[in-house]
């Protein structure tokens, strides 16, 4: 997506770390996860990555708070550093609200690991991590860590391949349901998102 034009819905919001982008790995996840998408689902997907959406003077939490609430599923990049970020956990957090007023609960989120699960806890972790952490683990998931370090080019291992299929599977698959879902009309009319 060019820089030039902001659109008012995301399918899919794109949550990392930037010590994460190694080898460029991060733009090419997210060229590749939308090409995937529109693949699948036939239509144009808009996918947030803030390095391209956020533009000059935009404020950072203003334009990922309104990206989290125009999205309609959230991936995360897991790794150490994203644990450890403010504002990975704030993103969360807001996502996680988002999902509770939407009644989709559990639902929205997948995570691509780009560290081990059995290396994911540590002993001198405060509960409120590993309460984050817990969350984490019981969302879909796919394990992305063999490949983190080969930037663009790990992309086209077919292993690697295999798993980020996994992953747009499921996602398209949650794109489907929730666009159904949108499509039937309650005796509720759906909130307003701007006024």
């Amino acid at each position: 997506m060019n820089n030039q034009s902001c659109p008012d819905d995301y399918d899919v919001f794109l949550s990392y770390a930037h010590t994460d982008d190694i080898g460029g790995i991060v733009p090419a996840l997210h060229e590749q996860l939308e090409s995937d998408f529109q693949r699948l689902l036939q239509r144009p997907v808009e996918l947030f990555l803030d390095r391209s959406d956020i533009r000059g003077f935009d404020d950072w939490k203003v334009r990922c708070h309104r990206a989290l609430r125009a999205s309609r599923f959230f991936i995360v990049l897991l790794s150490p550093a994203y644990l450890t970020s403010d504002a990975c956990r704030w993103e969360w957090e807001e996502w996680i609200k988002r999902e509770l007023e939407h009644g989709q609960v559990g639902t929205g989120a997948a995570c691509l690991w780009f560290i081990e699960i059995a290396r994911l806890d540590a002993p001198g972790d405060i509960e409120r991590l590993r309460q984050w952490k817990n969350e984490l683990r019981r969302r879909f998931g796919v394990a992305f860590h063999a490949w983190r370090e080969g930037g663009r080019e790990a992309l086209q291992d077919t292993a690697a391949r295999t798993e980020l299929a996994r992953l747009t599977d499921h996602v398209a698959q949650r794109l489907r349901l929730l666009a159904l879902d949108r499509g039937q009309r309650g005796n509720l009319g759906w909130p307003q998102d701007r006024f």
